[in-house]
């Protein structure tokens, strides 16, 4: 038989959405300064707590994540201030994924899933 190749009609898009608290504890290694700009290293390891109050019908997540983290910066001194980009990858160390229960209703979408991490590319500007 013919398969049609076109779109599904019964397929939906489902997002989860959190907020974070982040504790990292990272180790930096800097270059000497040349002229006004410092280039740096980090790594080390980040905690990260969900605030989602309201858990999830469908994919039940647990709320603390350890992380491994590496990166890199670099340091623009300035007048009045120091002006620091930085790139760090994240990678989750620990299975993300909670063990889902049976009532009030069965999370089927957790069954489908062994393991769950997170992978977390990060761009940040820090003023001093």
């Amino acid at each position: 038989p013919i398969h049609d190749t076109s779109e599904p009609s019964n397929v939906t898009d489902y997002s989860l959405r959190s907020t974070y608290l982040d504790f990292p504890l990272l180790l930096k290694y800097k270059s000497k300064r040349i002229v006004n700009q410092r280039p740096y290293m980090i790594g080390g390891f980040a905690l990260r707590y969900d605030l989602t109050k309201k858990q999830d019908q469908l994919l039940r997540m647990k709320k603390v994540g350890l992380y491994t983290e590496i990166g890199m910066g670099w340091d623009t001194y300035l007048q009045f201030f120091r002006l620091s980009t930085e790139l760090k990858y994240s990678f989750g160390i620990n299975n993300s994924l909670a063990p889902a229960p049976d009532y009030p209703q069965p999370q089927y979408y957790s069954f489908a899933f062994k393991r769950m991490s997170s992978h977390i590319l990060t761009l940040s500007f820090h003023f001093e």
